[in-house]
C-alpha cells in the first residue's frame, strides 16, 4: 500500500476502536459488569481517562483524519463518475467524512479543553437543533438515518457487503471471520441507526428538535426491550468494531 492507503487504513482502524469501545462499554453496563451506555463522545472520553489517555486520543484523532480523507476521496471519485448511484454515493461518503471530522474536533476539544469544555461539542449540536431550522434539520437527519439503516440491511442480506471486499489474500479462517463479523456488525449498526432515526423523527413530528445519538438509542432499547436485548445489540456493535480492525489490517482501502 502507498502512503495514502496506509493513512486511510489507520482511519478505518481508528473507527473500529471507537465502535469496539461503544459496544463493549454498553454491553458491560447491560450485563452488570461495569461500563456505561455509550456513544461516540463517551468512547473518546473513556480513552482520554486512561493512562497516557490524551496521547492515545490524539493518535486516534490523527488516525480518524485518515478516515475523513478516505471518505472524501471516495466522494470525489464518485463525483467524477457518471450515474445517479455515483452521485448518491458521493453525498453519502461526504456526509460520513463530515461526521468523523466532527469526531476529530470532539477529540481535540477533550484533549485541549478542561472538564467543563468537553461538553462543548454536544452544546454545538444542541444549538443547531434548537435553531429556527431545527425541526427541518431533525427531519433530514432522521430520514438519513433510516436510509442508512435500510442500506446496511440491504448490504448484509443482498450479499453486496461481500462483493465490496477483496479477500483474495486472506486465508479461509480470516475470510469467514471477516464475513461473519461484518454481517453481525452491520446488522447491529443498522438497528441502532434505525432507532436513532425513529426517535429523531418522532421528536420532529411533535414540533421538537433533539440531538439523539447512540447513547440515547441504547436507553430507548433498554426501556422498550430490556437490558438483554440492549446488550446483544451492543455486542453486535463491538463485533462491527472488530471487523473494521480486521479490514484495516488485511484489506486495502481501495478494495472496500
Amino acid at each position: 500500500m502507498d502512503k495514502k492507503e496506509i493513512f486511510s487504513s489507520l482511519g478505518i482502524g481508528a473507527k473500529g476502536i471507537v465502535y469496539l469501545l461503544i459496544g463493549s462499554l454498553t454491553a458491560f453496563a447491560a450485563f452488570g459488569v461495569g461500563g456505561q451506555k455509550a456513544g461516540s463522545q463517551n468512547a473518546l472520553e473513556f480513552i482520554s481517562q486512561q493512562s497516557f489517555g490524551k496521547i492515545l486520543l490524539f493518535a486516534i484523532a490523527v488516525a480518524l483524519s485518515g478516515y475523513v480523507f478516505w471518505r472524501w476521496n471516495q466522494s470525489y471519485q464518485a463525483i467524477k463518475s457518471k450515474g445517479k448511484k455515483s452521485k448518491l454515493k458521493s453525498i453519502v461518503t461526504f456526509g460520513s467524512g463530515l461526521f468523523y471530522l466532527f469526531l476529530v474536533y470532539t477529540s481535540l476539544v477533550i484533549i485541549f479543553g478542561n472538564g467543563s469544555e468537553s461538553g462543548n461539542t454536544g452544546n454545538l449540536l444542541a444549538e443547531l437543533f434548537s435553531s429556527s431550522l431545527g425541526v427541518i434539520l431533525a427531519c433530514l437527519v432522521g430520514v438519513i438515518l433510516f436510509l442508512k439503516a435500510a442500506y446496511e440491511f440491504y448490504q448484509v442480506y443482498s450479499g453486496k457487503f461481500e462483493e465490496k471486499l477483496n479477500m483474495g489474500s486472506l486465508g479461509t479462517k480470516k475470510r469467514k471471520l471477516l464475513r461473519r463479523s461484518g454481517k453481525i456488525g452491520l446488522t447491529a449498526r443498522g438497528i441502532v441507526s434505525g432507532f436513532m432515526g425513529y426517535m429523531i423523527l418522532k421528536a420532529a413530528i411533535k414540533g421538537n428538535a433533539e440531538n439523539i445519538g447512540k447513547k440515547e438509542a441504547f436507553s430507548f432499547i433498554e426501556n422498550e426491550f430490556g437490558l438483554t436485548i440492549m446488550g446483544v445489540i451492543a455486542i453486535g456493535l463491538a463485533i462491527y468494531g472488530a471487523a473494521m480492525l480486521i479490514r484495516a489490517r488485511y484489506t486495502s482501502p481501495s478494495d472496500i
